[in-house]
């Protein structure tokens, strides 16, 4: 169990697919506003596999993964087609509106670009996953 210096419980975000500078600015974003433990992984396999072994709070996942460039919503897909993993909350990390609507589509909540990291509708975006229960 992942806790706060205050006693609280932290939630968790797997964050998928972003290289170490993005991650860490998504990181460092999040631990500003929220209790919160991230945790990186980079594709559908090891995202699965921490997702199956924890609770998680929310996935974020990259429009295209760093490793190896394919595309994050093929993960999506992934973890919306699992049994058990379907219900967790995921997140598509882009700045084109057209591949946030895929996104939803395939049954994501609304995510958030990496140019918005700053902008306060994006910690709105957060709040209901990551914020106090």
């Amino acid at each position: 169990m992942n806790t706060s210096s205050n006693g609280q419980t932290a939630k968790t975000l797997v964050d998928c697919g972003n290289c170490g500078p993005d991650f860490a600015s998504i990181r460092q974003m999040v631990t500003r506003h929220f209790k919160v433990h991230v945790i990186q992984t980079h594709g559908t396999e090891d995202t699965l596999e921490v997702l199956k072994n924890r609770k998680v709070d929310l996935v974020t996942v990259n429009r295209k993964l760093d490793r190896d460039y394919t595309d994050g919503l093929d993960v999506i897909r992934q973890i919306k087609s699992d049994p058990d993993t379907h219900a967790v909350p995921v997140m598509l990390v882009s700045n084109y509106e057209e591949h946030q609507q895929t996104a939803t589509e395939t049954g994501a909540v609304p995510g958030f670009g990496k140019l918005a990291l700053t902008d306060p509708a994006t910690r709105s975006l957060l709040e209901p996953f990551l914020g106090d229960a």
